[in-house]
């Protein structure tokens, strides 16, 4: 049986949400912002829910 190994847009999306807040927050700490993480993902910022 094989087992699929794609991942959907909201994954990818998901995961580069992820590694731009970990790098937004490593250089800015709490001052990062979420629209800085967006842009950095490549994201829109309605990606990201409060």
């Amino acid at each position: 049986m094989n087992i699929p190994t794609t991942t959907t847009k909201g994954e990818q999306a998901k995961s580069q949400l992820i590694a731009a807040a970990l790098a937004q927050f490593g250089e800015y700490g709490l001052h990062a912002t979420t629209r800085d993480i967006a842009a950095l993902a490549g994201q829109n910022i309605a990606a990201i829910t409060y």
